[in-house]
């Protein structure tokens, strides 16, 4: 978990409804990029790795690139949209 620094901790739980309504669309538009950017190192065809909501690793290849989300279809054929910035390419998880 990451820690908020204390300046900031202190500002968000002192900010009034505008400037948090502003913070939050500057977090979402960071968000964005963010993702946006994950999503560039990878390719249609890649082969990789990423854990379902419940702990375990899923491997597929990469079907389509959206904006936001990854299409990954596994060797039993089920299809996941994930965010890029949890995929790793293939056999990162092989350790774990």
């Amino acid at each position: 978990m990451i820690l908020l620094n204390k300046d900031v901790y202190d500002y968000i739980k002192n900010a009034d409804s505008e400037t948090l309504e502003a913070m939050v669309t500057q977090l979402s538009r960071r968000r964005s990029v963010i993702e946006e950017e994950a999503a560039d190192v990878f390719v249609v065809g890649q082969s990789v790795t990423f854990l379902t909501k419940n702990g375990q690793s899923q491997s597929g290849i990469i079907e389509k690139i959206n904006r936001k989300s990854i299409l990954i279809r596994t060797d039993a054929h089920k299809q996941w949209r994930v965010s890029p910035s949890l995929l790793k390419p293939d056999n990162f998880y092989a350790g774990t």
